[in-house]
């Protein structure tokens, strides 16, 4: 279908243009051309709600594989309210990654969950839910070492065959929520190898970007930067949303390298292409340190629009408020905001015992040199004792395949 002609009869309003521009979309959809389809199929935005179930999956598809995730969520929610008896393991699949994005993460694992107990399904189909359920769990403290359970255990029961499969390296791409150095890199070369093989750029620069990410915390910086500026070059071909994340990593590196400016250009960017409000919040928390950096008090009015988009999105997870709790510390002591500052590390102090050092990659968590129990008790500490004046660094990473 020439795109021109499905323009110009959506301009026009002439004959079926709404057919016109649906098989459009369709045809682009179908050829991995989302940004594309998606210009098409807000032409018949209004006509959606009249179309069979089958094309509303394909259009709820679209906006997910573009970044337009409550335009996917409000299609699949009603579909799945109305018309659930028609409910695929795709349609399931599909609905718990739009959900799990959108950080309605006991949502997303009883729809994974529901995938998961379809009849007759394959291993290879199984395992793509089993995916999709571990990226429910990592957010919670508890729940992500059940979660590492899952995936030490689902990688031993896997058959040969579907090991060489591209759902088998999606599955993998998980490693670096659980592991850190050789072990995370293996199962993240492994899964490039497939990647490479089955020729999927988007996978390929996405296992490029976990890599990264490894890197950094190993202090691999050298071989972080080449890895997540790899994904970046990739994703901004294939899935340009998609580059917020790398761009808000590769920030990271040039922060420890105090090069700040170049870190604020990057973030900016970031924040075009971020779709999502965890994506959002890390973006503009790094923001937040960088302008605290050059003794800039915007950082105070980030600071506190942050914590508004938390509070807003009633974000449930351990880690990130550990994190920006932690960096509103460091910016207010930049600023010379000593008892606040002192106020947002004992929020800090009084959740940080639940954590599993392992599990949460903060720089200075392993330094503290405070004892919590007395802490608490008395209510003060002074905050270079417990930071020495360091950002901790908020890295993304990827894995909603």
């Amino acid at each position: 279908m020439n795109d021109s002609i499905a323009f110009h009869a959506y301009v026009s309003k002439i004959g079926n243009w709404q057919t016109l521009n649906l098989n459009c979309a369709i045809n682009k959809y179908k050829n991995g051309l989302f940004p594309n389809a998606i210009e098409c199929i807000n032409r018949i935005y209004d006509y959606i709600s009249k179309l069979d179930y089958d094309k509303k999956i394909i259009i709820a598809d679209c906006y997910f594989q573009n970044g337009n995730y409550l335009e996917s969520e409000k299609i699949l929610k009603n579909l799945y309210k109305y018309e659930s008896n028609k409910f695929s393991f795709n349609n399931y699949c599909l609905y718990a990654k739009v959900e799990n994005i959108l950080i309605n993460k006991k949502l997303a694992f009883e729809l994974a969950d529901e995938a998961c107990h379809i009849a007759n399904i394959k291993e290879e189909e199984r395992l793509k839910a089993i995916g999709i359920k571990l990226q429910s769990l990592i957010n919670s403290e508890s729940q992500r070492i059940e979660a590492k359970k899952i995936f030490d255990d689902t990688k031993k029961m896997i058959s040969v065959e579907t090991k060489k499969t591209i759902v088998y390296s999606n599955f993998l791409i998980s490693t670096v929520e659980f592991y850190r150095g050789e072990k995370a890199q293996n199962d993240l070369k492994e899964a490039k190898s497939i990647a490479i093989m089955n020729n999927d750029y988007f996978l390929l620069s996405t296992i490029y970007f976990n890599m990264g990410f490894d890197d950094f915390w190993e202090g691999n910086f050298v071989s972080a930067k080449d890895n997540i500026q790899k994904s970046y070059e990739i994703f901004i071909k294939v899935r340009q949303h998609e580059s917020a994340y790398s761009l808000n990593d590769l920030a990271a590196l040039f922060m420890i390298e105090n090069n700040i400016d170049e870190a604020i250009r990057l973030l900016y960017k970031a924040l075009v292409w971020a779709q999502t409000d965890y994506a959002q919040i890390v973006i503009k928390t790094q923001l937040m340190v960088c302008f605290s950096l050059l003794l800039d008090d915007y950082c105070l009015t980030l600071a506190d629009e942050i914590r508004n988009h938390i509070n807003s999105v009633a974000l449930n997870d351990l880690s990130a408020y550990i994190k920006f709790n932690y960096n509103c510390g460091f910016i207010k002591t930049r600023m010379g905001m000593k008892e606040e500052a002192n106020v947002c590390f004992y929020n800090v102090i009084k959740e940080v015992h639940k954590a599993n050092p392992q599990n949460l990659p903060h720089t200075w968590i392993k330094e503290i040199n405070v004892n919590s129990d007395n802490l608490l008790k008395s209510n003060s500490f002074v905050c270079k004792d417990f930071v020495n004046e360091r950002f901790d660094s908020w890295l993304l990473t990827l894995n909603h395949y």
